[in-house]
């Protein structure tokens, strides 16, 4: 089984060298790191550029303007019969690519799994967002997953069978929200999803109320379309 590492990145200079280090440094080292370097100005290819051969890099001239069409770039060049849809800004627990080689050998009809996600403190409106979530993944979640209606496999924390992914589903841009777009889909196509919550990632979410807000607007939003 090879797994496979997709990051799409778009001015993450403060954020992209932990996440690619917490990619590398997993006790079951992943087949490909492949990032998508959407059109950055910032430093973020100067940083990527020191992990050499390690890593996989496809450069964009020019900024998508959304993260779908960089993972739908990406995605082309995923070699991983599994591969891992995470962000720029996100780190992955130690074991993330561990637990996940064993869920598909345990389901082998498996085509997706939903992570957990953690965040980052910064301040009180990412303490209350670490409570939110929570709730959310502790309660909510779990009880979708029981129920078999999982409602969303996270953005920054998702898994797929790559053949049925491209099959059934690929990334789509008609939504704010891709993550609940081929959430969707996968359930429309009566696809197996997972929820397990060891494969937990740690990811920066908004520090200052009109950022918090903005997320809020798109999530709904696209939850909406």
């Amino acid at each position: 089984m090879k797994i496979s590492i997709l990051i799409p990145c778009h001015n993450e200079e403060k954020s992209i060298e932990s996440c690619v280090n917490s990619c590398l440094n997993q006790t079951r080292v992943p087949d490909q790191v492949l990032v998508v370097n959407d059109g950055s100005t910032d430093r973020s290819a100067e940083i990527l550029k020191q992990y050499g051969d390690r890593i996989q890099v496809i450069t964009l001239p020019k900024a998508t303007g959304n993260k779908s069409y960089a993972q739908e770039i990406g995605i082309k060049f995923v070699i991983g019969d599994i591969f891992i849809a995470t962000d720029g800004d996100t780190i992955l627990d130690t074991k993330f690519v561990e637990y996940v080689e064993q869920d598909f050998i345990k389901y082998p009809n498996l085509t997706s799994i939903g992570g957990y996600v953690r965040s980052i403190k910064h301040n009180w409106l990412t303490a209350c967002r670490a409570f939110d979530y929570a709730i959310g993944q502790n309660l909510h979640k779990l009880a979708q997953h029981h129920l078999g209606f999982l409602f969303v496999i996270p953005g920054a924390a998702g898994v797929f069978k790559t053949a049925d992914f491209k099959k059934y589903i690929t990334f789509e841009h008609d939504t704010l929200t891709e993550d609940l777009d081929f959430t969707y889909r996968l359930h429309a196509q009566d696809l197996k999803i997972l929820y397990d919550r060891r494969l937990i990632v740690y990811t920066q979410d908004p520090s200052t109320l009109g950022s918090y807000i903005n997320q809020m607007r798109r999530w709904f939003g696209g939850g909406w379309q």
